[in-house]
């Protein structure tokens, strides 16, 4: 058994597992932790890189902590020009001729148009927006999504993926706890049955 010091509070304790273990205790190992990231920051502030603007050419000085590789970094003239030019037709992401964008992207524009449908259309019906999972409503407010019950990550060609029935108004706390699966199993069953999901995607 070996006898070490907190490297935090300076009490002794007995080391068994893991042998490297500096800390007496979980609370302690994340103070160490806060104090390791804090010192690792201030040396990256500190120190400074330098780099060549990928647009112009010049010289950009910058720290570690946040190293630039434009002049002006991203609210300059330099990152506005080579954005400009490097996502001109196919280049841009939101690109929509054909099937320019491929793979799992190539849904994303119908995506848009389906939850800004829903959204339009839930307004006109309800007069304001709300939550249909926890009813929150600050009338009028624009911190609500539009969530796809049946994922377009996993149904990205489905004919019904973009029905209405498929799709629910959330607040931002509910999306997210739908896609973390905090809520999901529960609030996806109720639902898949309110709405014969199963049915549609059958």
């Amino acid at each position: 058994m070996l006898v070490r010091k907190c490297k935090i509070c300076s009490k002794e304790f007995l080391v068994t597992t893991p042998k490297n273990r500096l800390t007496c205790s979980w609370g302690c190992l994340y103070q160490n932790s806060l104090r390791i990231s804090r010192e690792q920051a201030d040396r990256k502030r500190t120190k400074e890189i330098k780099r060549k603007c990928r647009e112009c050419g010049r010289e950009v000085v910058s720290s570690a902590y946040c190293p630039q590789s434009f002049c002006g970094g991203k609210f300059g003239q330099c990152f506005k020009d080579f954005m400009s030019k490097t996502r001109m037709g196919k280049g841009n992401p939101a690109y929509r001729n054909g099937f320019a964008v491929k793979g799992k992207r190539n849904y994303t524009g119908k995506h848009l148009r389906a939850c800004s449908k829903y959204r339009k259309e839930f307004l006109l019906k309800n007069n304001y927006l709300f939550c249909e999972i926890c009813g929150v409503n600050a009338n009028g407010t624009p911190k609500f999504e539009v969530h796809h019950i049946y994922f377009a990550s996993l149904y990205p060609k489905h004919e019904q993926l973009h029905n209405p029935l498929n799709l629910v108004l959330l607040c931002i706390g509910c999306h997210n706890k739908m896609h973390s699966g905090v809520m999901r199993s529960e609030i996806f069953t109720e639902l898949e049955k309110q709405r014969g999901l199963k049915k549609l995607f059958s």
